[in-house]
């Protein structure tokens, strides 16, 4: 509704989210340089190790800006199936699309991996503070450039490379870094749809990549052991 939030809730806003973007904050500088600009609002927020910033299927009515600490977010898609995962330490913001996209429900969870801060604001009273400084537009929109061209660059990437070393490429960097041994967690459905194949597919090419001893399967489950791992490390530096 037009004319909800005043100018000056806008402007401070604005001035909040352009010193959370400025540079990647640490502890000391979110209390030295936020605090005093937040007061004594709900904006400013820090969450505990195992904390959840944002759930999925919560409304998509809040724009969340991710300031230090470690935060993991799984990303699904609008039937449930999880889609990917990544790990955080810079600045991100999470819940924008989903809020200018009109959805009903935010599609990722977000949980500290450590204690973090972050900023978290009502959906329309971003975008107004947002459209208020001119500079402020420039700096979401230029976030927005990056993320669409991830995506272009994540289609240009998968047409690099043949169906068998897409899998393997893909199960690498999920297992990459994570404690052994490893089961791979997202549904064939959704692994299927993140690659760009069809289930059938995936299903041969898993077969390939197991006959090759890259991964296990065991109950419905991809394994990787320290053996797999090796070796789909390997195969994956041929690659790369």
């Amino acid at each position: 509704m037009a004319g909800k939030y005043s100018e000056g809730e806008e402007r401070r806003v604005a001035a909040i989210v352009t010193e959370g973007m400025a540079h990647q904050h640490t502890e000391g500088s979110v209390r030295r340089e936020l605090a005093p600009l937040c007061g004594q609002t709900a904006f400013l927020r820090r969450a505990k190790r195992g904390e959840v910033l944002l759930l999925n299927g919560d409304p998509a009515d809040q724009v969340v800006l991710f300031l230090c600490g470690r935060c993991a977010v799984s990303r699904y898609s609008a039937e449930g199936d999880n889609l990917s995962y990544a790990v955080h330490e810079e600045a991100i913001l999470l819940g924008l699309l989903e809020y200018l996209g009109g959805q009903p429900a935010v599609l990722a969870t977000v949980s500290a991996l450590e204690e973090c801060w972050y900023l978290a604001f009502p959906g329309e009273l971003f975008l107004e503070a947002v459209l208020s400084d001119r500079e402020l537009t420039r700096k979401i929109l230029r976030f927005l450039a990056a993320f669409a061209g991830g995506s272009i660059n994540r289609v240009n990437e998968l047409a690099q490379y043949t169906n068998r070393e897409n899998v393997l490429l893909c199960l690498y960097r999920y297992s990459r870094g994570q404690p052994l041994p490893f089961v791979f967690r997202k549904s064939k459905r959704a692994l299927a749809e993140e690659l760009a194949m069809n289930l059938r597919t995936l299903y041969r090419q898993l077969d390939a990549v197991e006959k090759e001893g890259l991964i296990r399967r065991a109950g419905g489950k991809i394994w990787i052991g320290e053996g797999e791992s090796r070796r789909l490390e390997e195969a994956a530096s041929r690659l790369l």
